[in-house]
């Protein structure tokens, strides 16, 4: 499960993107997701692996991982989908003060310790620039994707330019019956 860094946690991502790659659309709007259409009949691929759905996903998560704007854009959400979870905030510029927020690293590599250290099993890492940059340093070790079946034509990338080549494994999928295609990978 670690790698060089000698983590005792998992580092596992769930993430919701458009065919062409993108977690928000070009305004920044992260819950496109909430309005598309739902009177269309999907068909697709079933698996005898399925992919992991959110509440199976969330059940084994010890604590989140939040970039700087994924925090701003559940900041004032009516729900906050963590629960009791940890939640831990990697940002150069972020100001404390959300009693939500457990504490802010300024880079990945600062929650390696912390996280051993604390016994964390299994992080979620969430955000687009999140999630770029625990991936490039090697501390994504699972990552479940869900596409939605719609192409915003532009937005923020789930995974942008990450300067290196990632081999994945696929390791379950499915479809859900809103025509998400769903797909869990090992990273290799």
């Amino acid at each position: 499960m670690g790698t060089a860094q000698n983590r005792t946690w998992k580092g596992r991502v769930f993430s919701t993107m458009s065919l062409d790659g993108f977690i928000a659309d070009a305004s920044g709007d992260s819950l496109w997701t909430t309005r598309l259409r739902n009177d269309v009949e999907h068909l697709g691929p079933h698996s005898e692996s399925p992919a992991l759905d959110w509440p199976s996903f969330f059940a084994d998560i010890d604590a989140v991982m939040l970039g700087r704007i994924s925090y701003e854009r559940l900041e004032h959400a009516k729900r906050w989908p963590f629960g009791e979870v940890p939640v831990y905030v990697v940002s150069r510029t972020f100001p404390v003060g959300d009693p939500r927020i457990t504490a802010v690293f300024k880079r990945p590599e600062d929650a390696i310790t912390k996280l051993n250290a604390l016994g964390v099993t299994s992080a979620h890492v969430d955000g687009g620039r999140n999630i770029q940059g625990f991936l490039a340093r090697g501390l994504i070790d699972e990552i479940t994707v869900r596409i939605a079946p719609v192409i915003l034509g532009g937005g923020i990338p789930l995974f942008g330019s990450i300067g290196t080549k990632i081999d994945l494994r696929v390791i379950g999928s499915n479809r859900s019956d809103n025509g998400f295609i769903n797909v869990t990978y090992a990273v290799e």
